[in-house]
């Protein structure tokens, strides 16, 4: 779950698409309070179809539903306002992966708990009733300290080897939360009480169709780390991303250079970007995240790949823990466009090893928590 209290900032534009909710969220307000009561429907929307298992749906809303309790939502306040100085030794992403691995280790269905990117698990239950895993994919604090960019956290619940289901939470112009299980998508706004569905015909999240004059194109990490054949692409479109009309999409990027000297995206922002205005978003990522990044953009009727060897690929399809990978997600028909590019020349595609992103206390991170249950 995104468990994000930033203060709200203009991140992107969404002029084009006019709300009738008047946010009062403010820095220190619990906004997510409102699921407390909420979440059980606001959690089994997206599960209207069955998925992996026949419990899955209820398996979903109850392993989650921790993380919607007043106590939960109290200590996630705590963190994210404090003031971090410093000679404190953890920052404010350790401490939220610290809370949530609490939260979820305490699931005997859960058999293992781990932070999107990181090699080891955090969390080992060698006798859980279930096979589920838990990634947690969390944005780097210096998005605020450096921006006042919001922070956002995913949640994937992974069902043996398969992401089945994630939740996002974002506060920006508006509180968001989002809830896929991949085919299914819902998109709920926080209106300063309680959370709403956004279910109006110009705030459906829909990927499918043609861009607009509020599409952009997220251009995460820098051209020298981009991929050859993106570079290619990049070049030979006249330094832009074409939409299905042909004009270029607008350059919109929530990110910043972080202390590791590489750009840092504000993720959760960049991805209601391209849900909320039909667009287009490249970026970095651990393979864990693009899997849950690619969760919503297909759940909205869009696309995601991964270029490799053999040519483009889903991030589902990729086995294994890769680090840091360069996905492409959006608009299907911008993404089947840049698909076909890329397919047409993979036999010119050079691998290349990107450089993690790492979050300030990365070191610290690989052993603060490995418990285990014998």
């Amino acid at each position: 779950t995104s468990l994000s209290l930033a203060a709200p900032v203009e991140i992107f534009s969404l002029k084009s698409r006019e709300s009738t909710l008047s946010p009062t969220i403010q820095i220190g307000q619990p906004s997510f309070v409102g699921l407390v009561k909420e979440y059980g429907d606001l959690l089994q929307r997206p599960f209207l179809e069955q998925n992996s298992t026949e419990n899955f749906k209820s398996d979903f809303v109850s392993m989650t539903s921790p993380l919607f309790d007043s106590s939960n939502v109290n200590t996630m306040r705590e963190i994210l306002t404090e003031v971090v100085t410093e000679k404190k030794s953890k920052s404010k992403e350790n401490k939220i992966i610290e809370q949530l691995i609490k939260i979820f280790s305490k699931d005997n269905r859960i058999a293992k708990i781990k932070a999107a990117g990181e090699d080891k698990a955090r969390f080992i239950n060698t006798n859980a009733t279930e096979n589920y895993m838990v990634v947690i994919c969390q944005d780097d604090f210096d998005l605020v300290t450096k921006s006042a960019l919001s922070v956002g956290t995913m949640v994937g619940i992974y069902n043996g080897d398969v992401l089945a289901g994630s939740i996002s939470v974002l506060n920006g112009p508006i509180t968001t939360v989002l809830v896929s299980d991949g085919r299914n998508i819902t998109h709920y706004a926080y209106d300063g009480e309680k959370f709403i569905e956004r279910n109006k015909k110009d705030e459906n999240l829909d990927l499918s169709g043609n861009t607009n004059s509020a599409s952009g194109a997220g251009l995460g990490a820098t051209f020298p780390e981009w991929d050859n054949l993106f570079q290619d692409y990049f070049w030979e479109k006249g330094r832009e991303i074409s939409g299905t009309n042909g004009k270029a999409l607008k350059t919109r990027f929530s990110g910043v250079e972080g202390r590791d000297g590489l750009q840092h995206s504000a993720m959760g922002a960049n991805l209601y970007e391209v849900l909320y205005n039909d667009g287009f978003l490249t970026d970095i990522v651990s393979l864990e995240e693009a899997k849950m990044l690619a969760l919503y953009t297909k759940a909205a009727g869009g696309e995601a790949f991964v270029m490799t060897k053999e040519g483009p690929k889903a991030p589902e399809m990729i086995k294994g823990d890769i680090a840091a990978i360069q996905v492409y997600l959006g608009n299907k028909i911008v993404l089947t466009q840049l698909k076909t590019y890329f397919e047409e020349h993979k036999d010119s595609f050079i691998p290349t090893k990107f450089k993690k992103r790492m979050l300030s206390t990365s070191k610290n991170m690989q052993t603060a928590i490995h418990l285990e249950r014998v």
